[in-house]
């Protein structure tokens, strides 16, 4: 019987990235900086351990392409800038939701970065269709390359020969002991009631912890120095070709004809209602927070729309035959700049009524995005080189950061005591800033010395029952700047 031929696979499977010194350098820098990193993610949380380490691995990423040749710009040294300010950010606060979105702008800001300064973009930066490039970099370099990376760092492996071989072999031993030592000394506790002893002088120690962490760690490694060795090594891809424009500009501008009328009748009818937020002035039959409130979800809404419109409007018509189509969408964005504008004032108004909550500092945050946003669209429109996507990608990293940098709950804490104490509110509601996070206990701890008695035992009452989650005092992975204050105050209290 004929022998059957064997499958050869194709060429490109086959490929393997090389994998030199500064490969392994990277790989070495990558996995230990991954395992710190899950480490602190599962037994930290988002806190000081997982603020540095999520912005090493980004810095090693992007020195490394340097060394490969990259070319960074501007933009994506600011990217990178913003990155590290971002993560480094996690160190000061316990706020789930803002770090939530701080860990949002940090991925985005961190791909933006090392795609671009590697040259692997295929839009151009300050277009919408950029923040693809995203996407692409995380799975399609991260994850659709990972064969191409684990068959270098093999075929590098064969090549090992005496002190090589050796510091590889010590480096596998070490790796392959820490699940090891941690069941053994899991066992030597529970049978010697003396080591037992000496080990609860130490942090807590879970045999579960060091393999979860090397485990966790490994696979982010490896899919993290895939990433870089792909944009390094991969071929540069072609500029997307600009797509021609079919739309209708009779159609566009019929749509927005109508559309600006109908702002402009809304305009003259409603300006009390509209502006009333710039002049302190409360329409009849209307309480604070019923002015604020409608007035930000009209800017929600209408924003969403009128700039979605715009960018429809613009994006399927020719720039030859569509002047009175941008001319109507400048005039949409201006409009929806005055409801921005009175938004955020209706907002403010309703601020020094009732003072600070977080869902207030929060919505005011987003009101200016939207500002910021259609400026940049509004600029876009008249200049059409203007990059207003790289304008409202470093708007909106460095608004997040500011935002994770001050704190919102210490920001809402400190405003309702001062005004309460400078007689700008008429009370303050204890309660409230006791249910927020460790920010608030600084501006709790003055509460206990205010003027009003009854102001001052509720606080101390409060700081008695504040419940702060444990932590060890030499863990710096869990560490927050907001934590350690409250902790010191919280000492003289319970």
């Amino acid at each position: 019987m004929d022998e059957q031929p064997k499958y050869d696979w194709p060429a490109q499977n086959r490929v393997a990235y090389p994998a030199g010194k500064a490969e392994l350098r990277l790989c070495a820098a990558i996995l230990l900086a991954a395992i710190m990193l899950a480490d602190c993610m599962l037994y930290g949380g988002f806190a000081l351990g997982f603020g540095v380490c999520a912005g090493l691995i980004p810095l090693l990423s992007w020195l490394y392409l340097l060394r490969k040749g990259g070319r960074p710009t501007l933009y994506s040294a600011v990217l990178l800038g913003l990155t590290l300010l971002t993560a480094l950010s996690f160190a000061r606060s316990d706020d789930g939701f803002v770090k939530f979105v701080s860990f949002c702008f940090l991925t985005v800001g961190a791909n933006l970065c090392l795609c671009l300064t590697a040259g692997q973009s295929r839009f151009a930066p300050g277009r919408l269709g950029s923040l693809l490039d995203v996407p692409v970099t995380i799975f399609g370099k991260g994850f659709g390359c990972l064969d191409r990376a684990a068959r270098g760092l093999r075929d590098r492996s064969r090549q090992f020969t005496g002190k090589g071989l050796r510091r590889l072999s010590v480096l596998a031993g070490l790796v392959l002991a820490v699940p090891l030592v941690a069941v053994i000394v899991a066992l030597l506790v529970r049978a010697d009631a003396a080591f037992e002893g000496l080990l609860t002088k130490m942090p807590q120690f879970s045999p579960v912890e060091p393999i979860a962490a090397v485990l966790l760690g490994l696979i982010l490694g490896i899919v993290l120095y895939t990433r870089a060795t792909a944009l390094a090594h991969e071929e540069k891809p072609r500029p997307a070709e600009p797509k021609t424009h079919t739309g209708n500009p009779v159609m566009a501008a019929t749509l927005l004809a109508v559309i600006c009328l109908i702002y402009a009748l809304y305009l003259l009818s409603q300006l009390a209602y509209v502006f009333g937020g710039f002049l302190r002035l409360l329409p009849e039959n209307y309480t604070l927070a019923e002015y604020a409130r409608r007035g930000f979800f009209e800017m929600t809404a209408l924003s969403a729309i009128n700039l979605g419109l715009i960018a429809l409007s613009t994006a399927f018509t020719s720039r030859e035959s569509n002047r009175p189509v941008r001319l109507m969408c400048l005039f949409i964005a201006v409009v929806t700049l005055l409801f921005v504008g009175s938004a955020s004032a209706k907002m403010l108004l309703y601020i020094r009524g009732f003072g600070m909550s977080r869902l207030r500092v929060l919505t005011e945050v987003i009101i200016v995005f939207f500002g910021i946003a259609t400026v940049c669209v509004s600029i876009w429109i008249l200049a059409p080189k203007f990059p207003y996507m790289k304008a409202l990608v470093v708007s909106g990293m460095l608004l997040c950061a500011l935002t994770a940098w001050v704190d919102v709950d210490t920001v809402v804490a400190r405003y309702n005591v001062e005004a309460h104490q400078s007689g700008a509110l008429s009370e303050v509601d204890v309660a409230y800033l006791a249910s927020l996070s460790a920010g608030a206990i600084p501006a709790l701890g003055e509460l206990t010395a205010d003027s009003d008695w009854l102001v001052a035992e509720q606080a101390k009452q409060a700081l008695a029952d504040y419940s702060l989650p444990s932590r060890s005092e030499w863990d710096l992975r869990g560490w927050t700047s907001t934590y350690a204050a409250a902790r010191e105050i919280l000492e003289q209290y319970q």
